[in-house]
């Protein structure tokens, strides 16, 4: 179901972009062809918009989120978050999640209306911008829908997955709020060592090739490295070094 889900919107999406193509070239002629490098020119703007949706939720929610390496060609999308402080990091880890997905559908609202308007509603001399916006339906449908699947592939989880986890309040998602709230005490100016080792050791078991997992083991061999357990530091660097398969 799964494969037959992102292969069912992949069509969709390239149904979309040569619908986006015909029109283009049918309703303004020659300059109609700016559809060509509209349509990857769109794609690379759609993806760094999704990453930046986040960005900019995570202003107002004081998270700072760091944005992945670009990949051309993607079925998950990825950012790294950190909290500036700890506290109410449900709410907090929700709106930064639901920033991707809201700026995607407000492209494709965006794109849509401009489908529909007269194609110089901008005036003659902004054509090619007006080719552009309607060259965000096809590249945004895509990773709307891409991301709302609630999936998790090779490349991660995927928004809705992770929303659907943080909702429920899945281990999963248990795992992954001790570690942001970890991280917000520590940049909130809180000496790991100093940290009551039950947010890190009191977790459910969740699987060892989950990128919450190791990401969990790295602290606790962080953890009792700074408060000279050697012994227990050991054991948690050499679990990181046989988790590294995964990564």
């Amino acid at each position: 179901m799964k494969k037959f889900l992102y292969y069912l919107i992949l069509a969709l999406s390239l149904a979309l972009a040569v619908w986006c193509a015909y029109t283009a070239i049918t309703c303004y002629g020659n300059i109609g062809y700016v559809v060509i490098g509209g349509l990857p020119l769109s794609w690379y703007l759609s993806l760094q918009m999704h990453e930046y949706g986040h960005k900019l939720f995570g202003v107002f929610v004081d998270i700072d989120v760091k944005i992945a390496p670009f990949k051309f060609f993607t079925n998950c999308f990825g950012c790294e978050i950190a909290p500036r402080r700890a506290g109410k990091m449900r709410g907090r880890f929700i709106a930064v999640t639901l920033g991707g997905l809201i700026i995607n559908l407000l492209l494709i609202v965006l794109s849509l209306t401009f489908t529909f308007l007269p194609y110089n509603v901008l005036g003659d001399n902004l054509l090619p911008l007006t080719i552009l916006i309607r060259c965000f339906l096809p590249t945004n449908f895509y990773l709307f829908f891409i991301n709302v699947l609630p999936y998790e592939y090779s490349s991660g989880r995927t928004d809705a997955l992770a929303l659907i986890e943080a909702i429920r309040r899945d281990d999963a998602y248990k795992v992954a709020e001790a570690i942001l709230t970890v991280q917000g005490m520590i940049n909130s100016g809180i000496k790991l060592k100093d940290i009551d080792k039950d947010l890190l050791l009191n977790l459910p078991q969740i699987r060892e090739d989950d990128r919450y997992f190791i990401i969990l083991t790295e602290l606790r061999y962080e953890y009792f490295n700074e408060i000279g357990d050697s012994e227990k530091a050991q054991k948690y660097k050499e679990r990181l070094t046989d988790l590294n398969k995964y990564l």
